[in-house]
């Protein structure tokens, strides 16, 4: 029981550890995603000329609030 609690004691801080990222790399990650995202987006869904400017406006700000 004893060699138990020290092997969490020591395992936990180490996965603790590994698991922290720095902000810049983040916002990099989101980035790429979100270029990837709009992509597919705009893959898949159809859009006459008046509606599409008015609908990646909206695009635009919903995920610029939700980032």
């Amino acid at each position: 029981m004893k060699r138990l609690a020290i092997f969490l004691f020591l395992l936990v801080p180490a996965a603790l550890i590994n698991a922290q990222t720095s902000d810049d790399e983040i916002e990099y990650i989101q980035a790429i995603f979100g270029m990837e995202k709009r992509a597919a987006v705009k893959d898949f869904i159809e859009l006459k000329e008046s509606e599409s400017t008015a609908f990646w406006n909206l695009y635009d700000e919903y995920e610029t609030i939700c980032l």
